[in-house]
């Protein structure tokens, strides 16, 4: 997970899977290169396979791409903070490896998937982010927010830096 760049190929009949998956791959390579990943350690301490967890988080948490350097800075506020990501995503696809479905969700696992529980990012990257969501990794907006909801049926979020005010939004959320 996270090292297959999401992206429209043209493959020729002489590819076999082992050629696809090194495209795949070198795609991924070129798009980090592009998008600066080597700056990752230097400004966020993060090493580049860090940065993909980062943009797995992104990519399944919103598919808005205004809100994803949101997202990201969420994150890193949360990181530094040593706040547990809080990020449902992780336990879905937690679930998912323990062969349950996306919605048997166990908030109360020691799992390292479990970022309601466990602070720190997971041990590995939860999808295969596309360019937004790694340049969003590489790019987080500015701002001191810690919490989000989803607020509309279009998929925007509410942003806050306010436990209070995530809770009246998530309460207006559950209402609507």
């Amino acid at each position: 997970e996270g090292i297959l760049f999401p992206e429209t190929y043209r493959v020729g009949e002489g590819y076999d899977e082992l050629s696809v998956l090194q495209l795949m791959v070198a795609q991924l390579d070129r798009t980090m290169a592009e998008l600066g990943v080597e700056s990752a350690q230097e400004r966020f301490n993060l090493t580049p396979y860090e940065v993909l967890i980062v943009a797995s988080l992104i990519e399944e948490e919103t598919k808005v791409d205004a809100e994803r350097p949101q997202v990201a800075r969420v994150i890193y506020n949360r990181l530094r903070q040593g706040i547990p990501l809080g990020i449902d995503a992780t336990s879905r696809y937690e679930a998912e490896l323990a062969g349950r479905s996306r919605e048997q969700i166990d908030f109360d696992s020691d799992s390292p998937y479990n970022t309601r529980k466990v602070a720190g990012l997971p041990p590995t990257p939860i999808a295969n982010p596309g360019r937004a969501s790694i340049a969003a990794a590489l790019e987080p907006a500015d701002g001191d927010w810690l919490y989000y909801v989803l607020q509309d049926a279009e998929g925007n979020h509410f942003f806050t830096a306010s436990y209070q005010e995530f809770l009246a939004a998530k309460q207006r959320c559950a209402d609507a």
